[in-house]
C-alpha cells in the first residue's frame, strides 16, 4: 500500500514525518498528523490548539502519537521536544 500523499510545504512535511514516526496506526492518525503539521508550520486556518482546550489537545496527541514529548511554544504552536524538525 502506498504512503499517503502529503501536499504541503517542506516544514509541514517535516512535522508530518516526525508525527507519523510515532503514530499508533489506528483510526485517523494521518488526518490528525496533517492538521497538526500544517498548523505547526503556520499553514491553514485552524485556531490554536486546533480549537480544543490545551489539555484536550495534548490528550489527542498522546492518543495518536504516544511517546512524543510536547511542550508549549509561542503563539500556541506545540513543537515535538524529541525528534522535532529544524
Amino acid at each position: 500500500m502506498a504512503a499517503p500523499a502529503v501536499a504541503a510545504s517542506e516544514p509541514a512535511d517535516l512535522w508530518y514525518r516526525a508525527l507519523m514516526s510515532r503514530a499508533v496506526r489506528d483510526g485517523n492518525d494521518h488526518e490528525v498528523a496533517c492538521m497538526v503539521a500544517s498548523w505547526q508550520a503556520g499553514n491553514g486556518a485552524m485556531p490554536d490548539w486546533l480549537g480544543l482546550a490545551p489539555a484536550a489537545f495534548y490528550c489527542l496527541l498522546a492518543h495518536h502519537f504516544p511517546g512524543a514529548v510536547w511542550r508549549p511554544a509561542p503563539a500556541g504552536r506545540v513543537p515535538i521536544a524529541r525528534g522535532a524538525p529544524g
